[in-house]
């Protein structure tokens, strides 16, 4: 079941940090904190490309950009509610023409999160999903139009709405772009001691119950940080890494709901994911610059290699991703 590497792509992209507790030192020399008040607006330019792995060649197979607003509605004691809405329209990640896209209502994602920056609760999620779920018909439409004939003829239509809903359409998916958003406060409410390095162990997961677990390294860079920001570098590289339950777990339903013959049948994508085998190389960086008075990050700059080697070939996905803080005179220009 070679063909199955293909899906790679997929959890390259999906992999999503959970919850993890590091271990912070009670006399650290900076201190990550959020200062902020109800009304506090930023604005992000979050841009991010995509890259298959060939051997030494790297093809770019996607690239995009959008600028993020973050907006406090509530603060607390121990919590903030967030305003995230894309400046340039959410939908647009769907890939859709214009008509289509028209169809979909815009919305924003209202964020509960602690003051230690962990993600808490979604607090629209149902307008959020009622959003979404409008976007299943031209995915559907999208998803058929860059297949065969045959192809076409293989796909049950009903189980194709089904997969996208929970692909798109699920709490759990929309959590998980919540959290996504939520990465660079990661540090907020730690004390770091700038000659120690730190570690926790990582669940790093997809759409499934599978998980990923592996150890995450971070330190502040001594050199670059003074009063004004701090900067952390972040990494996490394993060897031999079993993608296969995780592959499982995250694409199952594609064999129970999606094909009904042709091409690939139901049972042969059944068998396929129970015998696969997937030993993948991980590799993944990360730089951030904190701005002390605030707490907001000013710059996070984000590089994922999974790659799987077979038969002195290698195959994987690049993933590589900025948010840079938007200025004042850049909003106004």
């Amino acid at each position: 079941m070679k063909k199955l590497y293909a899906l790679l792509p997929i959890l390259a992209a999906l992999l999503v940090p959970g919850k993890a507790s590091a271990q912070m030192m009670p006399d650290s020399t900076v201190q990550i904190v959020a200062y902020w008040n109800v009304g506090d607006r930023v604005d992000y330019l979050i841009s991010q490309e995509s890259y298959d792995i060939n051997d030494e060649d790297e093809t770019m197979t996607a690239s995009s950009s959008e600028t993020v607003r973050f907006e406090v509605l509530a603060a607390t004691d121990s919590t903030y509610t967030l305003d995230i809405s894309s400046l340039d329209g959410f939908s647009t990640h769907l890939s859709l023409s214009e008509k289509d896209l028209s169809s979909i209502p815009e919305f924003s994602l209202r964020v509960r999160m602690s003051q230690l920056g962990e993600f808490l609760a979604l607090e629209n999620l149902d307008e959020i999903l009622a959003a979404l779920d409008k976007a299943v018909p031209a995915l559907r439409k999208a998803t058929l139009s860059g297949m065969t004939p045959e192809e076409q003829k293989a796909v049950d239509k009903k189980g194709l709405d089904a997969y996208l809903r929970q692909m798109i359409a699920s709490e759990q998916f929309v959590d998980k772009i919540a959290e996504l958003y939520l990465t660079p406060f990661f540090y907020h409410g730690s004390r770091l001691d700038t000659t120690m390095t730190y570690s926790f162990d990582n669940a790093f997961t997809a759409l499934g119950d599978e998980s990923l677990e592996m150890v995450t390294y971070f330190k502040v860079d001594p050199e670059l940080t003074d009063d004004y920001s701090a900067v952390i570098r972040q990494e996490t590289v394993a060897e031999d890494v079993n993608l296969a339950p995780l592959v499982r777990s995250s694409l199952g339903p594609i064999a129970e709901n999606m094909f009904k013959g042709a091409a690939i049948s139901r049972e042969e994508l059944k068998e396929g994911l129970q015998d696969l085998q997937i030993q993948a190389a991980f590799e993944e960086y990360t730089v951030e610059e904190i701005q002390l008075e605030t707490g907001w990050p000013l710059a996070w700059v984000f590089d994922r290699y999974v790659t799987v080697s077979e038969d002195g070939k290698t195959q994987g996905k690049h993933i590589f991703k900025q948010i840079k803080l938007v200025t004042e005179e850049e909003t106004e220009e």
